[in-house]
């Protein structure tokens, strides 16, 4: 064996067995998107919509996979993003259809893998005035921002929930 190749195996043993994925992984998919609506009181003067050209993007967190992981983090709902919009939990779409079941800060223990049906959503920009129209067949890759200090994350995208045009946000079934 030559001198490089001896260097070279221990090398790559040291580096296959770099044992466990350092890297936190999160299932996700698009519940639908939607223009607008009014609030869970009725109230018409708390209706909400997205404008013109654009559109409400809800998505929903199903898990994440911290097994490979052993260290605690946080995970923080308002890190994910698709572009420049991110999860704001102070649109009026979190209080009118989303509720209890909206994605928050929560503690991820090391190594485990917790199981979650918790929504997010966003604003995205369209070229259709009617922002679900166009928003409701698009394809979306949700991303996360991980803070100073957490692990890496690898976003993993589940099958999206099969929808029908819903331009109302009453009408977005949360699955």
């Amino acid at each position: 064996m030559n001198q490089r190749m001896k260097l070279f195996v221990p090398l790559l043993a040291l580096y296959l067995c770099s044992c466990g994925n350092p890297d936190a992984t999160i299932t996700w998919h698009k519940v639908g998107a939607c223009n607008g609506g009014v609030s869970q009181s009725g109230d018409p003067s708390e209706n909400y919509n997205a404008g013109p050209n654009q559109a409400y993007v809800i998505f929903t967190i199903d898990n994440v996979d911290n097994r490979g992981v052993n260290q605690a983090w946080t995970l923080d709902a308002t890190k994910f993003h698709v572009g420049s919009a991110f999860f704001d939990p102070g649109l009026m779409i979190y209080n009118a259809k989303l509720g209890p079941f909206a994605l928050s800060t929560f503690p991820i223990p090391p190594s485990v893998k917790i199981a979650f049906s918790a929504f997010g959503a966003l604003v995205v920009s369209t070229a259709a005035m009617d922002g679900a129209s166009e928003a409701d067949t698009a394809n979306y890759s949700l991303l996360y921002m991980p803070s100073p200090g957490d692990p890496g994350v690898i976003m993993k995208q589940g099958p999206d929930a099969s929808t029908a045009y819903t331009p109302d946000c009453a009408t977005v079934q949360l699955k």
